[in-house]
């Protein structure tokens, strides 16, 4: 296939690709008015803040609570609207549950028109794949009610239903983006199959990889209960099974390490990295060496990590280091990203690295 007709195909490709984000994107517009619709639907005033303590969402009873537009109250925050001694009395509850993480109920007093309601509201803190926390409030109007402990049990119930719903909404979300990165990862596949170029496959093969290494924390985070965090053991795991598999070099590979959980944030560059790593090991570490083998183990002291990565292969040679330029470029960009030292080991024989980060 010549230049040309290579260009034209990655053009191609690159417009299924664009049109496949399109997609994706009207995907995300109407799950995003879907969730809105259900809000809304909820007869209690219901908010969001962020940890900044500005509001990020609302429904409509809340709006008619307060007598403010949902544009009006967006990316303000209480001090906005109500005075500074009930603002103070928000913000104080507010921070101790994004803080804690503890539900609080709290019975309050606001004056909205001049009019004093009493209202018992529930504060509850969730949190995202990226492990930020958000502030979500219930209220229950008691002005005229006589049995607040009733209300009380009753809203408890109500809360523990929907941070399930919310739940449940966060868990497909992780699935469908790992099915997006499917997707992207097939496209690629079937381009990758159209160039009989061995480099150029190569390129194809690696940027795969990077994209499964990136869908297999979906995959875990789709599967676990928790989702801040997944079990790093388990997905190195599963890493090194892909790669053994995408590379059909079936190599004894040692992992010693415990159960160690990390969060999103961390997992994701720290799994590239990794990835890029053993990628080398695999493409060049076994050359004219049937023996081959590779170990991976992973300290722990207090919040400090360290991972060491290694083979008892040959190494990379001049041409080799040349060409995997870009993959070395990703682990100093990545490493950059979580704050992490990367060294490279000289022994005897073989490609041996150590990883130091702060797992908090």
């Amino acid at each position: 296939m010549s230049l040309e007709q290579q260009i034209s195909a990655l053009q191609k490709e690159n417009a299924k690709l664009k049109l496949e984000l399109l997609k994706n994107s009207v995907r995300v517009e109407k799950e995003v008015k879907w969730s809105q619709t259900i809000i809304d639907s909820l007869p209690n005033p219901l908010f969001i803040k962020n940890n900044k303590h500005l509001f990020m969402a609302c429904n409509d009873a809340f709006c008619d609570l307060i007598n403010l537009t949902k544009e009006e109250m967006f990316g303000k925050t209480d001090a906005d609207f109500f005075d500074a001694k009930q603002a103070a009395i928000f913000y104080e509850k507010d921070t101790e549950v994004l803080a804690t993480g503890k539900v609080n109920w709290n019975e309050e007093e606001l004056t909205i028109d001049g009019k004093v309601n009493k209202l018992l509201t529930s504060k509850v803190r969730i949190e995202d794949a990226n492990n930020n926390f958000y502030l979500l409030g219930l209220i229950t109007d008691i002005t005229d009610n006589k049995n607040q402990q009733i209300v009380l049990q009753k809203k408890n119930d109500e809360i523990e239903e929907q941070k399930k719903n919310i739940e449940t909404l966060l868990k497909e979300v992780h699935h469908r983006v790992k099915n997006n990165f499917q997707i992207i990862s097939s496209l690629l596949n079937i381009q990758m199959n159209q160039f009989d170029n061995p480099e150029l496959r190569s390129a194809f093969q690696s940027s795969k990889n990077r994209i499964i290494s990136m869908s297999r924390v979906h995959e875990s985070l789709y599967r676990s209960e928790n989702f801040s965090e997944i079990n790093f053991k388990n997905y190195l795991n599963s890493l090194i099974d892909g790669l053994k598999s995408s590379y059909k070099i079936y190599t004894k590979v040692t992992v010693d390490m415990a159960n160690v959980f990390i969060n999103t944030q961390l997992a994701i560059p720290l799994g590239l990295i990794v990835n890029e790593i053993i990628t080398n090991s695999i493409k060049h570490g076994g050359r004219k060496n049937p023996d081959f083998e590779m170990y991976l183990t992973m300290k722990l002291e207090k919040n400090r990590c360290s991972i060491f990565i290694g083979d008892n292969g040959v190494g990379l040679d001049e041409n080799a280091t040349k060409k995997d330029s870009l993959g070395m470029e990703l682990i100093t960009l990545f490493a950059e990203q979580i704050t992490a030292d990367i060294q490279q080991i000289e022994k005897e024989s073989g490609l041996h690295y150590q990883i130091d980060f702060n797992i908090n």
